[in-house]
C-alpha cells in the first residue's frame, strides 16, 4: 500500500480526486500519493504534539494534586496550631482568674486581720483610757484629804502579790488596789467592788485581801 514503510510506491494511472480551493479536482496518481504522504506526516506531527500535550497535562495535574495536598496539609497544620493557641490562651485565662482569686482572698484576709487588730487596739486603748480616768479620780480623792497613800509606780517593778512576781512592762501595766494602795498586775486586781469607806460608790479594782476585808466590812455594815 502506498505510504507504508518498506512498501514501494506504485504509480497508478487511475485519476485521484484532489482537494482544491472551492471544490474538488482530479489529480494524477503521483500527486495524490505525495499529498497523502504529506497528510500522514501532519497527522503524525499532530499525534506527537497531542502526546506531548497529554504528558504535559499529566505533569500539571500531578503538580496540581500535589499542591492541593500541600494546601490541605497546611490548612490542617494551621487549624491544629490555632487549636493549640486557643488551648494555651484558655489555660492562661484560667491561671489569671485563679491568681486573681488567690490575690483577692489574700487581700481580704489581710484587711480582716488589720481590722481585727485595729479593733483590738482600740479596745485596749479604751480600757487604758478608762483606767487612766479612774486613776485620775483616785488621785483627786487622795488630793482631797484622804489618808490613803499609794505606793509610787517607780518603786515597784513586779507585782506585789505574794507568789505572783509578774514583771511590769509596756504590755503588763501597774494597777493600784484602791484600798491598800499597793501595786499589782491586772490579774491580781481583776475583782472590783464599791469601796464606800474611801468614797468609791462605784466598783473599783481591789486585791484579793482587800476584797475579802471589804466584803466583811460591807456585810457587817449591812447587818448593823
Amino acid at each position: 500500500a502506498p505510504g507504508e514503510p518498506g512498501a514501494a510506491v506504485v504509480e497508478s494511472r487511475a485519476p485521484v480526486l484532489g482537494v482544491v480551493s472551492g471544490g474538488f479536482s482530479v489529480v494524477s496518481g503521483a500527486e495524490g500519493a505525495a499529498e497523502i504522504a504529506a497528510l500522514k506526516q501532519r497527522v503524525a506531527a499532530l499525534e506527537q504534539a497531542t502526546a506531548g500535550l497529554a504528558e504535559e497535562k499529566g505533569t500539571l495535574e500531578a503538580r496540581c494534586r500535589k499542591m492541593i495536598g500541600s494546601i490541605a496539609q497546611a490548612e490542617e497544620e494551621h487549624e491544629a496550631a490555632l487549636e493549640r493557641l486557643e488551648a494555651k490562651m484558655a489555660e492562661a485565662e484560667k491561671e489569671k482568674e485563679a491568681e486573681l482569686g488567690r490575690n483577692t482572698a489574700m487581700m481580704a484576709n489581710k484587711i480582716a486581720k488589720i481590722s481585727q487588730n485595729t479593733e483590738t487596739t482600740l479596745t485596749m486603748l479604751k480600757q487604758e483610757l478608762e483606767e487612766a480616768d479612774l486613776e485620775r479620780n483616785d488621785l483627786l480623792h487622795v488630793a482631797n484629804g484622804k489618808k490613803l497613800l499609794w505606793v509610787p509606780d517607780k518603786l515597784v517593778s513586779v507585782c506585789m502579790r505574794e507568789g505572783c512576781g509578774q514583771k511590769f512592762s509596756a504590755n503588763h501595766r501597774r494597777h493600784h488596789c484602791r484600798c491598800c494602795g499597793r501595786v499589782f498586775c491586772s490579774s491580781c486586781v481583776k475583782s472590783k467592788a464599791p469601796l464606800p469607806i474611801f468614797g468609791y460608790d462605784k466598783p473599783v479594782p481591789l486585791c484579793a485581801s482587800c476584797l475579802q476585808l471589804n466584803s466583811t466590812y460591807t456585810d457587817g455594815a449591812d447587818d448593823s
